[in-house]
């Protein structure tokens, strides 16, 4: 049996769906940080969470888990 401590300094793998793939992901992650980790400007995606479009200012305190479903739509500008 693994002691708590170590439990601590092992991250353990989630899977996700990201725009319709499978990713697996280290654990706990919040979208910011999946965000960030991509290199996405957080101010020009719109995240959908779990098929609901998430607020973000909640970007940085909601930890994906196992299964969960994320559509990123990153905005262009254009005409």
């Amino acid at each position: 049996m693994s002691s708590p401590a170590l439990l601590g300094i092992i991250k353990l793998k989630m899977r996700v769906r990201i725009n319709g793939a499978e990713r697996e992901l280290p654990e706990p992650i919040t979208i910011l940080q999946l965000l960030q980790a991509r290199g996405i400007d957080p101010r020009m995606v719109v995240v959908e969470y779990n098929y609901e479009i998430l607020p973000r200012e909640r970007y940085a305190e909601v930890y994906l888990k196992e299964g969960d479903n994320l559509e990123i739509v990153q905005m262009t500008a254009g005409g």
